[in-house]
Parts: structure tokens; sequence; C-alpha cells
């Protein structure tokens, strides 16, 4: 039996606080069917990967204190140097390279820890600081790297430079969805756009779906929005929506969840409206407690509202995919990354953001048709499994790394 490559991921964030990402964990768990994994994160609160495959416990990367002879062999000026350069080199802006220079003594110590473990493939899960601990690990290790682009918040001109030294460096670049890598594509030189490869984010796709009871006649919809809440996520239109639909007397409550700098105005407008009754921000909602929450509610519509139509702002959110595998109609934008998931009146239903007063009219085509609606739905979650299998998104990344690991 083949023993399994090492691969070491670096991340700058993971699900270790509230309001921290929280995909990773998922798509880390499929990428370890192929990989033995070792698992760097910046915050070093490690419990929520109790019982896992990481091998964190061999990253002794804070020698004893005392020990002078080793920090002397750990922080040798030549790595400091090289280091500094990459950070240089990569840098987007002065901010961001002074957050990378905070990084020198973790990254030599870093080194110092694995340079014998038989690592053979780095993978960075940001374009941020990390990249520049993978590039430097690469070069003085000899061995490949590789990151993974999950967001277009950042695809603009200001990066370009940034961006084409990156795809320079790196071996290849993983995008999450396809809509993605053309929009990094326009960004690159010509010698680095074959390094895109778009692979999608694991999920799993063990959860039964539901489709909708055609018999069923509802006096209440449910609603569900999981989300931050922030301008550019459409905070402000999910009030409005709500106007909308009131106006037209439909009966609703709609639940929200999701923290960001918007939460407390958007409490107090519904107070003034008189609709905290009808919508209610509830807060953060674990990753854990999502399929709970949507099996325990029973809802029958899910609503995003991002509000900025650019490829630059919007991914595929989780949530959106966690819906398409329990069977939750989708109803949102035709935004960034979205298209890759929902199809108008095939995977999804699309609405306009300046056409707020067509929302109602576009619910009630939903579920007067309910033979269509299924279809829908059905389609949407064959389409789901489709993307982000954890067995696809394993099998895809894994006959890239080996495949660069051989040449």
């Amino acid at each position: 039996m083949n023993k399994k490559k090492k691969i070491l991921f670096l991340s700058s964030f993971f699900p270790v606080k509230p309001h921290l990402e929280t995909w990773i964990e998922e798509d880390l768990n499929a990428i370890t069917i192929e990989f033995e994994t070792f698992l760097f994160p910046k915050y070093q609160d490690l419990n929520f990967i109790k019982n896992k495959q990481y091998h964190n416990e061999k990253f002794e990367i804070i020698p004893d204190k005392k020990n002078l002879k080793l920090y002397l062999k750990i922080f040798n000026l030549k790595h400091i140097v090289k280091f500094l350069l990459i950070c240089w080199k990569q840098k987007a802006s002065f901010i961001d390279l002074a957050a990378r220079l905070s990084l020198v003594t973790k990254t030599l110590r870093l080194f110092h820890a694995i340079k014998n473990m038989g690592i053979t493939h780095i993978h960075s899960y940001t374009t941020s600081s990390p990249t520049a601990i993978a590039q430097f690990l690469s070069n003085e290790l000899d061995i490949k790297w590789s990151y993974t682009l999950h967001t277009a918040t950042q695809l603009n001109r200001k990066y370009k430079s940034q961006y084409n030294y990156l795809s320079q460096q790196a071996s290849w670049i993983r995008t999450i969805s396809p809509t993605l890598a053309k929009s990094l594509d326009q960004y690159l030189d010509i010698k680095n756009k074959n390094k895109i490869i778009s692979i999608p984010l694991a999920v799993s796709i063990d959860q039964p779906i539901s489709t909708f009871d055609e018999n069923k006649k509802i006096s209440t919809f449910r609603i569900i929005t999981i989300s931050r809440i922030e301008k550019y996520k459409g905070s402000d239109l999910i009030l409005q929506i709500a106007k909308e639909l009131i106006k037209k007397s439909m009966n609703f409550q709609w639940d929200i969840f999701g923290t960001g700098s918007q939460i407390e105005t958007c409490r107090k407008l519904l107070r003034e409206s008189k609709l905290d009754h009808i919508v209610k921000f509830h807060g953060h909602l674990k990753n854990s407690d999502l399929r709970s929450t949507i099996k325990k509610n029973k809802y029958d519509l899910i609503v995003f509202a991002s509000n900025k139509f650019t490829n630059q702002v919007e991914g595929i959110p989780v949530a959106m995919i966690e819906a398409a595998l329990f069977g939750i109609p989708i109803l949102t934008p035709d935004n960034g990354m979205i298209s890759d998931l929902v199809e108008d009146k095939k995977t999804g239903f699309f609405y306009n953001i300046k056409s707020l007063n067509k929302v109602p009219g576009i619910v009630e085509s939903i579920f007067n048709n309910p033979k269509e609606l299924n279809k829908v739905i059905i389609n949407a979650n064959i389409k789901s499994k489709k993307m982000f299998s954890a067995n696809n998104v394993a099998k895809a990344f894994s006959e890239q790394v080996n495949f660069l690991i051989q040449i």
C-alpha cells in the first residue's frame, strides 16, 4: 500500500472564532482522503480539530527560550533577508507589507520544524500573508507550492502586479468557480494564465433532499437568510423586500442569521418600521448548527441580497449550497459567482435588485407551480452534489498535486 504523500496547508483564517470562515474545514476533510495533511493556521487555538486527522502536534514551532544555540540556528540572516524580500515583492500595500513583516519569527520557526518531515507540497488557503510563508518554504525545501483564491473581493487593477507575481512563483492557482477563474484570467500575463485551475469547495452531501409537497397550501411563508450583515451583502435590501411582501398582503416569517457592522442598524430600522415581529436578526449561526436549524424550521425559501453587481464581490455562499442540498428553493440576484450554481428557473430563481417591487410576484409564481418548483429543487440538488462532492474535489486536487510532485 502506497504511503500517503504529505501536504502542508497554510491559512490566515480558520473557524476557531464565531466570525471566522467555516468552509475550509469541510474542504480539508475532503482533501485528506488523499493526503496526510499538516495544518498551520494563524490562530493557535486548535480545539476545533480534535479527533481530526490534522497533525498539528508535530509542529514544535516555539523552541526553548533558554536554547540560545537553537535560536541562532533558526534566525540566520540569510533566511531573514530572503523572507523579507519575498514579502516586499508580494506586497499589495504598505499595510499588507507591515503585516507580513510580523511573520518573520513564526516563518523561520516553522521552517525549522518541518524541514525534515518529508513535506511534498505546500498549499496556501489565501493570497494574503500565508503565500509569503508558502513561497519561502517552497524555495528553501525545493518543493512545489500553490494557493486557493477563494474570493474575488480584491480582483482589480490595484492588485494586478501582486497576482502576476504570485502566479509566476506558484505552480498553480486554485479558483473555486469557473466565473472566478475567468475574472482572474484578465489580470494575469499570458504566460501565467494556464496555471489557473477551477476546483470547487467541498461540502458534505449526505443529507437527504426534501421536495416540495405539491398539495401543500402555505399560509405563512418561512424564509431564511444566512449572510454577513453588511451593506454590500444587501442588509438594507432585506428590509425593502419585506416591505414589498407586506404590501401584497403576504404572510411570512423571516429569520436572518449572521453578524456584521449593520446588525444593530437593521434591528433599529425593524423596530421603527414595526417589522421586528416578522423579520428577526438572530445573530451568528454556527456552521455545526446550520443543518439542524434548517431541518427544525422547515423553511420554504432562502433569500440572498448581495447588492453590488460585479464579479469582484460575491462568491458561492456555503449556505446556498446547503440549501440546494436540502431542497430549499433559492432566490437571489445574479451576482458574481452565484450563476455557477444558480440558473434562473432551472436550479433557482433570480430577481433584480433594481425592481424589488416585483419580488412578491416572483415568490407567488414559485409556489403556484409546485411541479415546476420540484424540478428546480431536484436540479439544484443534483448540480450541487456533482460540483461540491468531497470525493470529486479530493480527486481533482490530488491529481493536480501528484502531477506536480512527479515532474
